[in-house]
């Protein structure tokens, strides 16, 4: 990552809503085992940010980050993470050789139950998302959490 991209990615991230606090670190941690959410491997896994930061959505809250193993968490980079899967199922190493489909799937639901959201609505919210990507300068202007923009502008698409 380029140091113009990392100090934007920091920007970005100091901006967004994070209200993510230890304890929900240990729920969502404990929800998962203590491990790859979609792989169940234990070792070196971190939160990641599954709208990512760089879109100017989402930010640090239970409702968008889950643990993810750190090989997959850098192939996931800021992609949109329903297209990112398609290329680990493709990609028997990424995937540690397991099929991942219902791991996914249990993430889906998990991710879309914390944002108040069936699955199908969170996936129309990540697409709104990945659509309707902000600058830093327009996440200091609105500080509200995606969800409340996009639940007020998602019949303007």
């Amino acid at each position: 990552m380029s140091s113009k991209r990392k100090q934007s990615r920091l920007e970005m991230k100091r901006n967004l809503p994070s209200n993510l606090t230890a304890e929900d670190i240990e729920n969502i941690q404990r929800k998962f085992n203590y491990s790859c959410s979609l792989t169940g491997i234990r070792d070196n896994v971190t939160l990641d940010h599954f709208i990512p930061v760089e879109w100017g959505h989402g930010g640090f809250y239970p409702g968008n980050v889950y643990p993810l193993e750190k090989t997959l968490n850098a192939s996931k980079s800021n992609k949109n993470p329903f297209e990112w899967i398609k290329e680990v199922r493709r990609d028997k190493t990424l995937r540690r050789g397991k099929n991942i489909d219902q791991q996914w799937s249990e993430l889906i639901q998990y991710l879309a139950s914390e944002n108040g959201l069936t699955v199908d609505e969170f996936k129309q919210f990540v697409k709104w998302c990945a659509r309707n990507k902000r600058t830093v300068e327009e996440v200091r202007r609105d500080k509200r959490m995606s969800l409340e923009i996009y639940k007020e502008h998602r019949w303007d698409v």
